[in-house]
């Protein structure tokens, strides 16, 4: 099952995303495929990217499909088209 830890998500894409308080394992233990691919989907929502984005979100069973792409359609685009800004300390490149 792929995750939010395989695509090196980031402390605030975490917080972003709704998942500030997992590690890797604690993750692992209470998420399923469909949640995990949920969780992807926001991910890439959030960095911008929108066909890998759907590219998860389409991998949801119909009914969790639906909320996923209402709730992007309902979201304001600010939130997910919004570039990060990068941790103080770190450089850009």
């Amino acid at each position: 099952m792929e995750t939010i830890f395989d695509y090196n998500i980031t402390e605030e894409e975490k917080e972003r995303t709704g998942n500030s308080w997992f590690d890797k394992e604690t993750y692992l233990a209470y998420h399923d495929e469909d949640s995990s691919n949920w969780d992807l989907g926001n991910l890439f929502l959030a960095r911008g990217e929108i066909e890998k984005a759907e590219m998860f979100a389409n991998r949801l069973p119909s009914y969790t499909k639906q909320d996923w792409y209402r709730l992007k359609n309902h979201i304001p685009d600010f939130f997910y088209t919004q570039k990060l800004q990068p941790i103080a300390g770190q450089d850009d490149e």
